[in-house]
């Protein structure tokens, strides 16, 4: 009969790559997310745009003449506009959880007792919410593109770079959003207050700044609005031009900042909570 005394042992196997471990979290993450029945209503009413356009324009091949009639970056501009309000709520119902949820039953001492760096942790949180903002911005977009242009007929080569736009203006959203969003978490172990903090800062910051405006007339207000600095910067990447109050490239520089920003102080958080542990 063996006997096995409790002194220590060395460990013996393989290490898995940092992209497995990663991977490891996104996949256990969006099973956990996808439990929720609001992270469910939340895609479904998000597809209900693009389904909406893609029949109508089945049916009705005038209509994407119709659609297209303010020209096609325009379009695509204002359907992404429209997916904002489900982006904004999918992003809450499926983020507030991630971080916080892991305080809050202290799993997140399993992550870091594991050969999981900090770094690992939080970019698998962050594949996890950036999978699913994609799935209201990235694919209805490319899908809704590609099948209207198929419809259509109107070419390809000249009108590709709406596409590119379109691609381009999901990463910004998924990337700030998806950030803001995990910074908020690491702060509580109630995802409660995380989805009201996010709702918060997202229309609050737009009323505030614009009774701001309107009371002091002062242009630089219109930057508190988290909305605001995200429409000017998506405007610049549709080639759209419209009247703003300041410059894109003032909007654009506070969205990379405070994105930095939040992204440094999660990444210093999730260490506090190392050291707390």
């Amino acid at each position: 009969m063996t006997i096995y005394t409790q002194d220590y042992r060395k460990w013996k196997g393989t290490y898995r790559k940092r992209p497995y471990k990663i991977l490891g979290i996104i996949h256990f993450g969006i099973k956990r997310s996808w439990s929720s029945k609001w992270v469910k209503i939340c895609l479904i009413l998000g597809w209900i745009p693009t389904i909406f356009f893609i029949v109508l324009s089945i049916l009705f091949s005038p209509f994407v003449t119709e659609l297209f009639s303010e020209g096609m970056n325009q379009f695509y501009f204002n359907f992404l506009n429209l997916q904002m309000i489900w982006t904004i709520l999918l992003t809450a119902t499926a983020g507030s959880s991630l971080i916080s949820e892991d305080i809050e039953n202290k799993s997140i001492t399993l992550y870091y007792s594991s050969p999981i760096e900090k770094i690992d942790y939080f970019l698998g949180k962050f594949g996890i919410i950036g999978t699913f903002i994609s799935l209201v911005t990235v694919l209805p977009s490319t899908i809704l593109y590609w099948v209207l242009n198929l419809i259509s007929s109107t070419p390809i080569r000249e009108n590709l770079w709406i596409w590119g736009a379109s691609v381009l203006n999901s990463f910004l959203i998924i990337v700030f959003l998806g950030i803001l969003i995990l910074f908020l978490s690491s702060l509580t172990d109630n995802s409660k207050y995380v989805g009201a903090s996010f709702f918060g800062l997202i229309f609050g910051s737009s009323i505030i700044a614009g009774i701001l405006y309107e009371v002091t007339n002062n242009k630089w207000a219109i930057l508190i609005s988290l909305l605001e600095n995200l429409d000017i910067t998506r405007e610049k990447i549709f080639k759209i031009t419209l009247e703003r109050p300041v410059e894109w490239y003032y909007s654009f520089s506070l969205v990379i900042g405070m994105t930095i920003l939040f992204g440094v102080f999660s990444y210093l958080r999730l260490r506090k909570l190392e050291l707390s542990e």
